[in-house]
C-alpha cells in the first residue's frame, strides 16, 4: 500500500475514532523522536478535520546530567500544532528520594509512569483522548513500559520504523529528525545498542501482528534473540488475568 494512503488511512481513522468518541479532542506526549513527531501531525490534522482540540505535551525530565525528552517546540510552531510543556523533574526527584529508588530500569519506569500521569492528568482534566507512539517494533519486543506507555489509540503499532519514516517524509519532516535513531532508555544511547539489533532487522522479523516469522535473510543470532524477547514480554500484549469465584 502506498505511504500516502496510509496517510490519509490514519488520518481518517484518528478523525473517526475521535468524532465517535464524545471527548474534546487529542493529547500526545512529543519526546523528540520521529513516531511522536508523526502521532502530532497527524493527531493534529484528524482533530482539525472533526472540530476538535489538539495537544502536544512536552514532558521534559533532568537526571543524572543528562534530559530525557527533546525540546519540540520549534518543530510545533514549524508544523502549526499547538503545544506546551511541563518540565517533570522536581516531580522525578522527590519521587525516587521518597521511594529509595537506585537501580537504574527502575528509574527509567518512573520516568514514564510520570510522564503518562501527566498525559493522562491533562487528558481527563480537559476531556481528551491520548494517543500512543508505540511502533511496531517496540510492540513486538516489549520495548515499552507495561501499563504506562500505550494510549487510548495506537496509530503506528502496525507500522515498521521504514513506514513511519517515509510518512515522515510526505509531512515534510527534516531529514535529521526523520533519520534519528531511537533513543535508549538505560544502559545506552540508542535503542538499536540495548536491543543489539538493528530496526531493519527487527522490522523484517516481526510482522503486523507483532509475530516473529523465521527470516531466511537474518542472522540465526538476531532470529533468536528476537523470538525470545517476543516471547518473553507476552505478558505486555495481554489484559491482566482476572479471577472468577465460579
Amino acid at each position: 500500500m502506498k505511504i500516502e494512503m496510509i496517510r490519509g488511512k490514519i488520518e481518517l481513522w484518528l478523525a473517526d475514532y475521535l468524532a465517535n468518541s464524545g471527548m474534546n479532542g487529542y493529547v500526545v506526549g512529543v519526546s523528540g523522536g520521529i513516531d511522536s513527531a508523526v502521532c502530532a501531525k497527524a493527531g493534529s490534522i484528524a482533530a482539525t478535520m472533526v472540530g476538535k482540540t489538539f495537544t502536544a505535551l512536552s514532558l521534559p525530565i533532568d537526571y543524572d546530567g543528562r534530559t530525557d525528552g527533546g525540546d519540540m517546540s520549534g518543530f510545533c510552531a514549524e508544523h502549526k500544532i499547538n503545544s506546551m510543556e511541563f518540565d517533570l523533574s522536581a516531580l522525578y526527584q522527590t519521587g525516587i528520594q521518597l521511594l529509595h529508588v537506585d537501580d537504574p530500569v527502575i528509574r527509567s519506569n518512573v520516568r514514564t509512569r510520570l510522564r503518562s500521569m501527566a498525559l493522562y492528568t491533562f487528558a481527563n482534566s480537559r476531556k481528551l483522548l491520548v494517543i500512543g507512539t508505540m511502533n511496531r517494533t517496540e510492540f513486538g519486543i516489549g520495548y515499552f513500559q507495561k501499563h504506562a506507555a500505550l494510549g487510548d489509540v495506537l496509530p503506528l503499532a502496525k507500522l515498521s520504523k521504514s513506514e513511519i519514516r517515509e510518512l515522515g517524509a510526505g509531512y515534510g519532516f527534516s531529514n535529521a529528525l526523520i533519520n534519528r535513531k531511537a533513543s535508549g532508555c538505560v544502559h545506552f544511547q540508542s535503542a538499536e545498542s540495548e536491543w543489539g539489533i538493528s530496526e531493519d532487522t527487527l522490522d523484517s522479523i516481526l510482522n503486523r501482528e507483532w509475530a516473529v516469522v523465521d527470516e531466511t535473510n537474518v542472522d540465526t543470532v538476531d532470529l533468536d534473540r528476537t523470538h525470545r524477547l517476543n516471547r518473553l514480554t507476552a505478558h505486555k500484549r495481554t489484559f491482566p488475568p482476572i479471577f472468577s469465584p465460579v
